[in-house]
């Protein structure tokens, strides 16, 4: 059991561990501005927004007809 609990506590260090490397290397490697990339999933967000509004309105006048 308490070996057990030993192997789990190693296992979520090494995974916290991977994560802040990972985020960390990410961060560097970024092709783009924190900002600019901000704005890019802003933009994308509305677009998607717009879409499924749209495709809502359409369904819901085709069930009204």
């Amino acid at each position: 059991m308490e070996r057990d609990m030993r192997d789990i506590s190693t296992n979520v260090v090494f995974l916290i561990s991977g994560a802040i490397v990972g985020a960390a290397i990410g961060v560097l490697f970024a092709p783009k501005a924190g900002r600019e990339t901000v704005e890019d999933m802003r933009r994308w967000l509305k677009e998607q927004r717009e879409r499924k509004g749209l495709a809502y309105k359409v369904v819901r006048d085709a069930l009204e007809a």
